[in-house]
């Protein structure tokens, strides 16, 4: 009996913590989104992490989770909270791998409207079709570049140069 205690009382605890990072996530996208509408250039933020000077990704052993649990599920609309359980990715890997993804244009993503009050919103993800191709590509490079390596080390995918 006092072990199912303790268990449930973690659980509680984690439950709380999934839905405060769930939280700092909301908060994230909403203050891109406004310094994407004001044209202000972040130096030193979260936000700013996905882009690269090169106009391409870093690929690392979280981003290559996200984007592997995505290829799986390639049509279906995946919530953030589900990416973070099947993939086990914090909060914080999980938005920077979306993130990512989606300014090179191989995700979309909507946010659940119509939440009851004191709710988390909830953000869904899919595949686009040229995620869908290219994705694969890049994953399959990773694994060829860190085949026997430690997983910390990362891959550079630039986006092809337009013809």
């Amino acid at each position: 009996m006092e072990r199912s205690n303790e268990l449930e009382e973690r659980l509680r605890q984690a439950r709380r913590h999934h839905a405060q990072a769930i939280e700092e996530l909301i908060d994230m996208t909403a203050a891109l989104e406004r310094v994407k509408r004001e044209g202000t250039v972040l130096k030193n933020q979260r936000e700013s992490v996905a882009a690269t000077p090169q106009g391409g990704f870093f690929m690392n052993a979280e981003v290559a989770a996200v984007g592997k649990l995505l290829r799986k599920n390639s049509g279906d609309w995946i919530t953030d909270l589900t990416i973070c359980e099947s993939t086990k990715v914090s909060p914080p890997g999980v938005y920077v791998a979306v993130r990512q993804m989606i300014e090179a244009g191989w995700l979309y993503s909507y946010w659940e409207e119509d939440v009851p009050a004191g709710e988390p919103r909830r953000r869904f993800y899919r595949l686009s079709p040229e995620g869908s191709t290219a994705l694969p590509i890049a994953l399959a490079q990773y694994d060829q570049q860190t085949a026997g390596k430690s997983s910390s080390n990362y891959a550079r995918h630039p986006k092809e140069a337009p013809n």
